[in-house]
């Protein structure tokens, strides 16, 4: 039993190339498992560490609405809950105006606050003071980055136009850019004393935002109801919801949950033909040993105890690997208004664990069969030949393949979209088990159909390499292992070409205005000051809800719009469903609606039926006129006629403004904020919106792209083990050819002959999966609220049947420089 597990050893160390590729394959299966399970609460982590630099830790929130009698309210509402909280911080928000240069004019968000108070609710790190505490009277703390962009220095000062006076306020303090210095690049903050900014703003005994945290989070909404009613016409509301980081994570997770799913499944290939590698190598030596005293149980244990020494060095290589692909994955796939935030990652033990469970089980789990088969062969049959038993053709796999692919095609289309997501990955699953089964029988096809033209083009050579695929199980599993790697990248790949396609279509198809600006209280009279702005050609503003709820569905438009139909279709294209004039002046005529194409599925509704929507007002009933495409919030949004928003919603100030010029609009765009600096409006041109959206899609895409890159990669290791299997298998039959006249270099010409038509093989059957996983995406996309139309790119998919061709000509190189140094004595010798 020792000499058979120092032999294992022995070859353990000795075959590099191979134990690198066991080890790798297993390692990148559960740095990519780990990864995925802990993506979800990283990427939480960090949307709520944003938050919680305006929010601190509270958990209810108190603030006016855009119909509030006024932004300004007292906290005494919040004493009738005052033993059930923590702590109750009120706060001041207004602004003030620096001018560092002639030219420049730069606003500070000016935050009045007790400084204990704030310490409560969102700590600050103040790493230098003067004359801090108390902190009374024009005293100011700003955060270390805005000292060093404008040159401020502690205990010199800070002037500032306020509420339409220049007010010097002494810096006392300069802090850490975290909490309320949190900055985007867009604000600036200072703190001061919240008794100077009430006397600054005539605002005494008020606040504009209060902030409360709860003792019990079970009272939570309890508090919540009852603070309503003390405040029933201001928002108070959770401070941050589990549905916001739902929404926030939930796409990244289910895109990395697919790309973990194929990868496993290329793991349990590359082991499975890894093992049965090793197993034929061995066999002759194995035979020795059973011939002189070992058992069959010994050798499967000392074949079992290898299989999970590769588990163990893969688990806790992909442990750390996980943690450091976490790392990459969180940086890559942080937006830019994330950007101010240090990337952190967070995965609990139980993670770390569960993957390294996973990589033992995926090495064991893909080798088992291999080691029962070698264990199991009879001691004669090891002696008397050491070649592969060619498998009896079953159409089992041919049958269960042609299945799998009609559940995979036709099925999407019919599922119930509550168990879309789950059972659309289901499918794309049985699409690439699909792939695996028919590789055979494709083969075939392939093969009958080309036969002739080989032994025309390649002679007798062409005639045997085409021959030689048909029952050759390790080029089959290559060409299997090529196609499912081919089918991932092209199904990435082509969901990121449809996604930059559509967002290009989108504003260069709907929008028609070259500005989008917000504004707050932005009223007709701010429409008039955009009107008078030099460049400006027109202005249009819309009315906008968020999250309007359906009246006893439990479900929600998320974007709801109150449109002029006069000008709205001068701004924007809403590709209407039927004639656009005709839909419109319908929406106009009473209290109607028009959904997109996506929640006219989601909410199972046709033209006639009627919603009843919350409103400020009530409940009050739309009817359904019409249906729209668009891939605005995602294609949950809805249009209502504005004079019904004003009066439902008691709006009377604009969401979004969009404008038209007639000069550039990064011109005009610089002319409004120079103009309008005092109102802080949010400016951003088209080629702005575009960009922004590209890149926010680009960042997951590449990090799904390097994904594939790496799954391509373990395919080409593993066709390259397969080949060399494959080699290995039939070194007597090739000593055999070279023993009846075949000279090297036509067993040269052979191998890569067998390899390159494995190959093309492979890289058809590879875009021809890509093509079918691409067809049920849409549907995953649906059912993640996320509807874009696929377009295929002939030239990628092209290139990737020619990639497959390469790969395995590139692959069979190993195999072609064994042949040279064949013994024919040695392998006949068998005999």
């Amino acid at each position: 039993m020792a000499l058979i597990i120092k032999f294992v050893l022995k070859n353990f160390l000795e075959k590099k190339f191979r134990t690198f590729l066991i080890i790798f394959s297993i390692t990148v299966a559960t740095a990519l498992f780990f990864a995925t399970s802990a993506i979800s609460g990283t990427m939480g982590q960090m949307f709520v560490e944003r938050m919680r630099s305006s929010i601190g830790s509270a958990d209810i929130v108190i603030h006016s609405g855009p119909d509030s009698p006024s932004s300004l309210f007292t906290a005494a509402g919040a004493n009738i809950c005052r033993d059930r909280l923590e702590y109750s911080v009120g706060l001041l928000w207004g602004s003030g105006f620096y001018q560092p240069g002639r030219q420049e004019n730069v606003r500070f968000n000016l935050l009045g606050i007790e400084l204990a108070d704030l310490q409560v609710f969102n700590p600050i790190a103040v790493t230098a003071q003067a004359d801090l505490t108390p902190f009374r009277g024009r005293k100011a703390i700003i955060s270390r980055l805005t000292a060093e962009r404008y040159g401020l220095r502690l205990g010199g000062n800070l002037t500032l136009e306020v509420n339409g006076s220049r007010q010097r306020f002494v810096i006392a303090g300069i802090a850490e850019p975290t909490g309320p210095f949190f900055e985007t690049g867009q604000n600036v903050t200072a703190v001061v004393s919240l008794e100077t900014l009430r006397a600054l703003y005539g605002a005494a005994g008020r606040i504009s935002t209060l902030y409360l945290k709860v003792k019990d989070p079970a009272e939570e909404q309890a508090i919540i109801a009852e603070l309503s009613g003390q405040y029933s016409r201001y928002t108070v509301r959770e401070t941050l919801t589990g549905q916001e980081i739902a929404n926030y994570v939930g796409g990244i997770t289910t895109a990395f949950s697919m790309m973990m799913i194929v990868v496993l499944f290329m793991s349990v290939f590359i082991i499975y033909t890894s093992f049965k590698l090793i197993t034929a190598e061995r066999m002759p030596v194995i035979g020795t040993f059973r011939s002189v005293g070992a058992t069959r149980r010994d050798t499967g244990l000392v074949l079992t105890a290898e299989s999970t020494l590769y588990g163990v060095m893969g688990g806790l290589l992909g442990a750390g690997g996980g943690i450091g692909i976490l790392y990459v994955i969180a940086v890559m796939s942080m937006p830019r208004w994330l950007a101010g935030i240090k990337p952190s990652i967070y995965y609990t033990p139980g993670q770390l664990l569960t993957a390294f469970g996973m990589a033992l089980l995926l090495s064991l789990g893909s080798s088992l069969l291999p080691i029962f088969r070698a264990s199991g062969t009879p001691l004669k049959e090891i002696i008397f030949t050491v070649t592969e038993t060619r498998p009896r053709r079953r159409y089992n796999g041919l049958l269960l393949g042609i299945a799998f692919l009609a559940i995979g095609l036709l099925a999407p289309p019919f599922i119930p979209k509550q168990l879309a997501l789950v059972l659309d990955a289901v499918c794309i699953i049985l699409a690439v088990t699909a792939i695996v089964l028919l590789v055979p029988y494709v083969t075939d096809v392939f093969i009958v159909c080309c036969e002739r033209l080989y032994s025309a083009v390649f002679g007798n050579e062409g005639v045997l390499a085409a021959k030689n695929l048909r029952e050759n199980t390790s080029i089959l599993n290559s060409i299997a292992l090529l196609a499912i790697g081919i089918s991932s990248f092209l199904m990435i790949n082509t969901v990121s070409y449809s996604v930059v396609t559509e967002v290009a279509d989108f504003y260069n198809r709907s929008a028609n205005f070259d500005i989008m600006v917000y504004a707050s209280r932005a009223d007709a009279a701010f429409l008039k000051q955009l009107r008078r702005i030099d460049g400006v050609k027109g202005v249009y503003g819309s009315y906008q809800a968020g999250g309007v709820e359906l009246a006893g569905r439990g479900e929600r438009i998320g974007t709801l719009e109150g449109i002029d139909i006069n000008q709205y279709p001068e701004y924007w294209n809403a590709n209407i469903e039927g004639d656009s004039t005709t839909v419109l002046t319908e929406l106009a005529a009473g209290r109607n609606i028009l959904l997109t194409a996506t929640l006219r599925e989601k909410f199972g509704v046709n033209r006639g039926d009627t919603l009843v929507l919350e409103t400020e007002r009530g409940k009050k009933e739309y009817t359904v006129t019409g249906f729209f495409d668009s891939m605005m919030n995602n294609g949950n949004y809805a249009l209502i006629p504005e004079q019904y928003f004003k009066t439902d919603w008691r709006s009377s100030y604009f969401s979004d403004i969009y404008i038209k010029t007639d000069e550039p609009a990064a011109v005009v765009a610089e002319s409004i904020k120079q103009e309008l600096v005092r109102r802080s409006p949010w400016i951003m041109t088209m080629d702005e919106m575009e960009q922004r959206n590209y890149q926010s899609n680009k960042q997951l895409f590449d990090i799904l792209q390097g994904f594939t890159l790496l799954t391509l990669l373990i395919g080409i290791c593993g066709v390259m083990n397969n080949l060399i299997l494959s080699y290995i298998q039939r070194k007597r039959f090739l000593a055999i050819f070279r023993s009846v006249g075949m000279s090297r270099t036509q067993i040269v010409k052979l191998l890569l002959l067998e390899a390159g038509t494995g190959g093309l093989i492979g890289g058809i059957v590879g875009a021809g999966g890509g093509l079918l996983v691409s067809s049920i995406i849409p549907h995953v996309l649906k059912a993640m609220n996320r509807p874009i139309p696929i377009h295929f790119s002939l030239p990628l998919f092209a290139g990737a049947v020619i990639a497959g061709l390469a790969v395995t000509l590139l692959a069979s190189v190993s195999p072609a420089l064994r042949s040279f140094k064949l013994n024919i004595i040695e392998e006949i010798k068998y005999e």
